[in-house]
């Protein structure tokens, strides 16, 4: 009964700032859509899919022109009170994908960052990981940055990285080790933030540390320099996680073809930690990747979210809504976003926003204009 109550106020909640929102405008609500089960047109009998051509020059996260040694960088961020005002993050402007997945069942999340275009020597604050996360890692054979883990039986991350072998490659970075491990020297806490939301990261020093054997293989997303002709238009975005200190929105600029969030009508900034500025930062491409999402043994703290499988997607691109579908057979696999023919998804040459949520989660959009 507490539970229907409390679904029944998140979503009396959730409608309340959709109509403040969305006040005079036609409004879509995408909410408990059925499975639309793609098949994806690429899949092979193995029930996988290739990996897209590496093209020389070319970003396999970005899209953009890029060369360098591809080792991406996955940094588990805070994102307490939505990560605004004083709660701000900083480095965000260089990561190429952010994602935020859920946290506690009360609707808070986490944010990553991923970094592979450009390796800051700055980035925070540095948060504890949970199990979902290390399948993420997997995705990218990323380096991981985390100051801790969830280590439950049922939702242990350390049972993930053994699984999973990462364990024995010299990629993950915890905060939580003595002052002789080579990294600890690159997560200092930073004076005057308060305590936990205060380790800084230095990405690039870190990622240096990774040893040579380990070889991360790109895999390319695909990219257009076309603007999509299809689809609704979808210039003012809403989104409710069921906490109103995260529910989120996302506005169009046409002349910079972004999406900029915003949190509480603020906008979602990352900032400098030496000269205090604040960078407003936008995303080329949206997308809120529906998933199963589980608590383990009903632990409201232990979320367990599975990066792997399949189900709807909701993609926002260009100043359009394109429906679709994800697929990721095992953790050894790229996640492929697919159109509703099951052809593979070409994003915007940027920056990407993916929240990973359930498909009970309300997202509403209208064309903004």
């Amino acid at each position: 009964m507490k539970r229907l109550i409390s679904l029944l106020l998140a979503l009396v909640l959730c409608f309340a700032l959709f109509s403040v929102s969305y006040a005079g405008e036609p409004v879509t609500l995408l909410q408990n859509e059925p499975d639309r089960n793609i098949v994806g047109k690429g899949k092979l009998s193995n029930g996988k899919y290739d990996d897209n051509p590496i093209i020389e020059g070319v970003s396999p996260t970005t899209g953009l022109s890029w060369d360098g040694l591809y080792q991406p960088m996955l940094v588990q961020i805070d994102n307490s009170e939505g990560g605004i005002g004083p709660r701000a993050p900083w480095g965000g402007t260089d990561a190429d994908i952010v994602y935020e997945t859920p946290l506690y069942r009360n609707g808070s999340t986490r944010i990553s960052f991923l970094f592979s275009d450009v390796m800051p020597t700055s980035a925070g604050p540095v948060r504890s990981a949970r199990v979902g996360h290390c399948w993420m890692r997997e995705e990218w054979q990323a380096g991981f940055i985390f100051y801790g883990t969830q280590e439950l039986k049922g939702s242990s991350c350390t049972a993930v990285f053994r699984e999973t072998g990462a364990d024995k490659k010299g990629v993950l970075f915890s905060g939580l080790v003595g002052s002789g491990k080579p990294w600890a020297k690159f997560l200092p806490r930073v004076a005057g933030i308060k305590a936990p939301n205060n380790v800084d990261a230095n990405v690039k020093e870190i990622a240096a540390l990774i040893p040579q054997s380990h070889v991360a293989i790109p895999r390319p997303w695909l990219f257009t320099d076309e603007l999509p002709t299809t689809g609704d238009f979808a210039h003012k975005i809403t989104i409710g996680v069921g906490h109103e200190e995260y529910d989120s929105s996302f506005l169009y600029d046409d002349m910079d073809n972004l999406y900029y969030r915003y949190v509480h009508d603020q906008p979602y900034v990352s900032r400098d930690l030496t000269t205090k500025e604040e960078v407003r930062f936008g995303f080329n491409n949206v997308i809120v990747q529906r998933a199963t999402v589980e608590w383990n043994d009903n632990n409201s703290v232990a979320p367990v979210t599975h990066h792997i499988g399949k189900g709807n997607a909701d993609f926002f691109i260009g100043g359009r809504y394109i429906p679709g579908y994800w697929e990721r057979p095992d953790y050894t696999s790229r996640t492929v976003y697919m159109d509703m023919a099951g052809n593979e998804i070409q994003f915007q040459r940027g920056k990407t926003f993916i929240l990973v949520t359930t498909n009970e989660t309300p997202v509403a959009y209208s064309s903004g204009q």
